[in-house]
């Protein structure tokens, strides 16, 4: 299984500003196509390519702690865990204290890196959608095999908003 990111276009749909903040969530239909996702480590390479094109520190900021070391880490990207995220069929609102928190720490992370990545999780979570009110930008990962960006074209549309642009979308295909 193998993913190529087209790191050039990414980098060129970004804000030219620092301290942008992107959300990348996964369009998966079934629970194993979103631990796939997780998997390939979609959000650790685009920070990483990030990284080396523009020579500054990037931030991912995910739901779970890795139980492996990641290479990106080894590079010297920072890595943030919200536990809150990663629990994506819970309200957001029930575990407020800690959401506030971590949400009043993003500032002092958009300072410090030129670029945050939120790694959303599946779009269909009421948690997704909550973080990325939060982001600049958006990007969508989908499941190549699956058409299943046309059929929820609905779903995609309750992230839209006027402070917030999508930046595209990618499909992966896996063996």
């Amino acid at each position: 299984m193998d993913c190529i990111v087209p790191i050039d276009s990414f980098v060129r749909l970004l804000p030219k500003r620092r301290g942008v903040c992107i959300g990348v969530g996964f369009l998966a239909s079934r629970r194993s196509g979103l631990e796939v996702f997780r998997g390939l480590d979609l959000v650790g390479q685009l920070a990483l390519g990030w990284m080396g094109q523009s020579h500054s520190g990037a931030c991912v900021v995910r739901g779970t702690d890795r139980t492996t070391a990641t290479k990106s880490a080894e590079r010297g990207l920072q890595e943030v865990y919200w536990e809150w995220l990663g629990e994506s069929g819970k309200d957001p609102s029930e575990c407020s204290g800690q959401v506030l928190r971590d949400v009043a720490g993003l500032t002092k992370i958009r300072g410090e890196h030129g670029l945050v990545l939120i790694e959303l999780g599946s779009t269909d979570s009421p948690t997704a959608l909550q973080a990325s009110r939060l982001c600049d930008g958006l990007v969508l990962v989908a499941q190549a095999a699956e058409q299943c960006v046309g059929k929820s074209k609905a779903q995609l549309g309750s992230f839209e908003r006027s402070d917030c642009r999508w930046l595209g979308y990618w499909t992966v295909d896996w063996v």
